[in-house]
């Protein structure tokens, strides 16, 4: 077998893989995609041309593209040529699903017909760039749900002879279509910037699940704004402006991470804290705590640059512990209580280096009887050494 062969068998081999892998199951090879509406995907070739005097067409005279036909077995509403791409994460890396399949989105929508009929097929032209390339069309089935899909070519850099050899020689008839087709499910292609959507973020307190409603806008392409959360709780319609917050900013609405809710103040009644800013040692949050009697969220902004800050169900106080170097032995304590509607500190530590002396110093205060008591302590490094 010469090199060119063996490269051909190599790269058809990998193409397989990656079919299978984005599928998590076997492909239609009969190009079926629904019960209802049944839409051939194929070449135009010559025989589709001297078949069909008439026809749709977008941009078909390009010498170095693919022209595939879509021919449906019945009238199909509103369908759609689209440029479909993969998902990556902020480090470009692939985006996966829950089975570990790749993840396609909308890029653009390329052409659109409002009815795609039998007798009247739409030829496209499609450039293929290596492996990886995939193309995209979409249509409304006859229960009214859109419904996307993405194909690649089956055989790349093959033909039909290496393509039976590479299946053992005794493929299907049917699984000559050189084109494999799979669906996938976005409600809708990705929106217009700045266009108001909406998610449901569902939390739970005290055993109960409360769905949250949080409306947002995409400002670029992996970067979303939070404005308004909207949500029922304690028999009463509740809206927070969003727009103010430190940090209104998150990166996919399929991992939503930006809203939690605990008691932060021990009276039995929800608060809501957004996550603004996740470091490498501390996540900072902005709290807001409810207050029963007026049915209202209030935000408590001396808690916002409090890193990690935990609930002590035993003391009934709020702790946050800020690391800062030397490996963990620079810090700074806060303790908090709740009194008279706000958060009182009333304990406090700093334990900072002295270069000069050597030293490691801990100043602690404490509040006893409304009074502050200031205390120092001073400690060589071989104090904290094992």
């Amino acid at each position: 077998m010469n090199n060119n062969k063996l490269k051909k068998i190599m790269l058809l081999i990998a193409v397989i893989a990656l079919s299978i892998i984005s599928c998590n199951k076997n492909p239609s090879v009969k190009n079926i995609e629904t019960d209802e509406v049944l839409i051939s995907v194929s070449y135009a070739d010559e025989s589709f041309f001297e078949k069909y005097k008439t026809y749709e067409q977008y941009n078909i005279n390009n010498e170095y593209s693919h022209k595939i036909a879509f021919i449906p077995n019945v009238p199909v509403k509103d369908f759609s040529w689209l440029s479909v791409g993969f998902k990556y994460d902020d480090d470009w890396d692939f985006v996966r699903d829950d089975d570990g399949g790749f993840v396609f989105v909308v890029e653009e929508e390329l052409y659109r017909l409002e009815e795609l009929l039998p007798q009247k097929p739409l030829v496209v032209s499609w450039v293929e760039v290596g492996m990886m390339s995939v193309f995209g069309y979409s249509y409304r089935d006859t229960d009214g749900q859109k419904k996307y899909f993405v194909g690649m070519v089956r055989n790349y850099g093959g033909d039909e002879e290496e393509e039976e050899e590479a299946e053992g020689g005794n493929a299907p008839k049917e699984s000559a279509s050189p084109y494999i087709i799979w669906q996938f499910f976005p409600e809708t292609p990705e929106p217009d910037f700045n266009q108001m959507q909406k998610l449901i973020y569902p939390v739970t307190f005290n055993n109960k699940t409360i769905p949250m409603t949080v409306y947002y806008t995409r400002v670029r392409d992996g970067e979303y704004l939070m404005h308004l959360l909207d949500f029922e709780y304690d028999g009463k319609n509740h809206s927070i402006n969003l727009d103010g917050l430190e940090n209104n900013t998150f990166y996919d609405p399929d991992y939503f991470d930006k809203i939690y809710v605990d008691d932060y103040n021990f009276d039995n009644y929800m608060d809501i804290s957004f996550l603004s800013l996740r470091g490498a040692y501390h996540s900072f949050y902005q709290i807001y705590i409810y207050n029963p009697q007026e049915q209202k969220f209030y935000h408590h902004a001396d808690l916002d640059y409090m890193p990690d800050i935990l609930r002590d169900e035993k003391t009934q106080t709020i702790k946050s512990h800020g690391k800062s170097g030397h490996a963990g032995l620079l810090y700074t304590d806060n303790e908090l209580k709740w009194e008279n509607g706000q958060f009182t500190p009333i304990y406090r530590a700093i334990q900072s280096y002295d270069e000069d002396l050597d030293l490691y110093i801990l100043t602690t205060e404490t509040l006893e009887n409304g009074v502050w008591k200031k205390q120092t302590q001073t400690f060589k490094a071989e104090y904290f050494q094992d």
